[in-house]
């Protein structure tokens, strides 16, 4: 699937500049540029932020919806800590009058991407990769497909880590999740993100709270030395 981004949006004709951006990414990263470049409109819109820990994206009336598509969005890091995306639903239960919070979350945590959820009391996480927070780009891909949940992060290079979140043996509730509420980018993150499937950083009615657009400090370090 990879193979098929980066063979149709990579562009072979353009822009020096662009060209030095591609050749250093992952393949999801390249489709996102691939579309800056070939749409008209797309040259004006937000596709990258940079967050400083008190930066925030929030999209209020969004779904997070497990059992289907996906969420995938690029990003780079020198720290531990941070959600990359959120969402969070409060909902009541049938058996008594109260409200529970029920919620959603990709974060960054010892180092590793980590999906976090708490539906229906239950409360869990799984986490994929080691050492993600070099300053390296990496791929993040929550998918459905063919009844499981899965997560994965990967460079431009080699798929790092996958790992299996629900399937119909194990956590088979999540497969059917859908929750409504403002999702939240970014919050507490230090880093890069690029936009993906599933992650429009300018959807409607979004709001933004100290992002930098389409810049990337991080890009003139080497690692995560100063």
């Amino acid at each position: 699937m990879w193979k098929w981004y980066y063979a149709r949006f990579k562009p072979h004709s353009i822009m020096q500049s662009l060209m030095n951006i591609i050749k250093d990414r992952p393949p999801v990263l390249t489709l996102v540029l691939g579309l800056v470049f070939f749409l008209p409109v797309a040259s004006s819109q937000k596709n990258s932020a940079f967050f400083n820990t008190t930066s925030l994206i929030s999209i209020p009336n969004s779904e997070w919806d497990l059992s289907q598509g996906s969420k995938t969005f690029i990003f780079t890091t020198c720290s531990d800590s941070g959600y990359l995306i959120a969402i969070q639903s409060n909902s009541s239960s049938s058996q008594s009058s109260s409200s529970y919070t029920q919620g959603l979350a990709l974060l960054m945590l010892n180092k590793s991407v980590a999906f976090q959820w708490t539906i229906n009391g239950q409360s869990n996480s799984v986490k994929v990769g080691n050492n993600t927070t070099d300053n390296i780009w990496y791929t993040t891909v929550l998918e459905n497909s063919n009844g499981a949940l899965k997560l994965s992060i990967s460079t431009r290079y080699n798929r790092v880590s996958e790992v299996t979140i629900a399937n119909s043996s194990i956590n088979s509730y999540l497969l059917n999740v859908r929750l409504n509420g403002t999702l939240k980018i970014g919050e507490g993150f230090t880093g890069c993100m690029y936009q993906g499937p599933g992650v429009n950083f300018s959807s409607a009615g979004y709001k933004e709270q100290g992002i930098v657009w389409d810049q990337c400090p991080l890009e003139q370090k080497s690692g995560c030395i100063d």
